[in-house]
Order: C-alpha cells, then structure tokens, then sequence
C-alpha cells in the first residue's frame, strides 16, 4: 500500500514538473523573441483578488477548551489510551526496512519520528490531563497568544505590479535564464517518467 502511495505521489510531481517545465519554455521563448508579447498576455491575464473577507474569519476566539477541561479525565484517558495505540503501530506494525529509493525512505521514516513524537506528546497530555488539569489550564492560558492576521492580509493584499517590471526591462536576459531552467527541469521529468 505505502509502495503505491509514493508511487503515485512521484508520478504526480513528475508529471507537474513537465507540465511546468513545458510552461516556462513557452513562456521564456516569448520573452526572448516577443517581449511585447508577454506584456500584453500580462495586461490581459492580470486580475486583482480581494483578502479583506478573509481577515474576520481568521481574527475570530474560538473556545475548544471547554470539553476538554470539563471532563479532564475522560478526555485525558483517550488521548492516553488513543496514542499508545498509535506508538504500537508506529513500533510494532510498521515495517523498518522499506524496499523503496533513499528520498522516499527519509521522507517515510521522518513521518515516522513525526508522528512518535506527536504520540509521545498526546501520551504526556493526557496523562498531565488525569492528573494535574488546573497546571494544564495555567500552561495554556501562559502560551496562549492573540495573532492578529490584519497586518499581514494587507500587505497581501496591495497590489505588485514592479514584479512584471523586472522581467520586462531584461527580456533576453530574463528568456535566457528561464530557458535554461526549464530545460533542466523538462530533461529532469522525461528521465524520471521514462524509468
């Protein structure tokens, strides 16, 4: 089964790398020989998004506390219970040695510490939960903190325009260097999907 995830995970990022690599010869090709080309597609395809609806979704109080300090115990007896038997799993089930290539076999055994880690620490949770809950309330009332996403919504929000700029001040030199990335990256993608 994980064989088939990272299979098809590979597959699909090689298959965007061409698509992307494809995407920026076509487009490096224009700003070598038809600059005004890619000016005019820019005019056409600029289009301007609004964040502002977004900011009071994201800057609302959201209490998840009160279940969770309510009934102390029962909540922290499942968190106990749920990730020991995740750590079992982890421990017990999954396979150590993987027949798979050296990224995919980091990139597994980093989900792996991930997740043990994330156990470990729901085990200490739930545990500090059954037994000391006015100690966890004053930790989290201690780190819990207001962010407030207005600032950043902003300047998101302004609009960029000196970005095409750059660009098309230097087509030639800006057509050559995407060329030649987007060529590695075709040659990259075609190597991979043929194997």
């Amino acid at each position: 089964m994980m064989d088939l995830f990272f299979d098809f995970f590979f597959a699909a990022t090689e298959i965007m790398t061409l698509v992307f690599g494809l995407a920026g010869f076509g487009l490096s090709v224009l700003l070598l020989f038809h600059s005004e080309t890619v000016q005019w597609l820019g005019k056409k395809l600029n289009r301007s998004f609004t964040l502002v609806r977004i900011s009071p979704l994201l800057d609302r109080n959201i209490e998840t506390n009160r279940l969770a300090y309510r009934h102390p115990f029962l909540i922290g007896a499942f968190f106990t219970i749920g990730s020991l038997f995740v750590l079992h799993f982890l421990y017990g089930l999954v396979p150590l040695n993987i027949d798979q290539s050296f990224a995919e076999e980091i990139l597994f055994e980093f989900l792996v510490i991930l997740a043990k880690l994330g156990a470990v620490s729901a085990i200490l949770l739930g545990i500090a939960l059954m037994t000391a809950p006015g100690r966890v309330r004053a930790i989290e009332d201690r780190l819990s903190a207001w962010i407030d996403t207005q600032n950043l919504i902003s300047d998101l929000d302004r609009p960029r325009p000196h970005i095409d700029h750059i660009f098309l001040r230097y087509p030639r030199i800006s057509g050559a260097v995407g060329l030649l990335a987007s060529f590695v990256l075709i040659i990259l993608s075609i190597s991979n999907l043929a194997r």
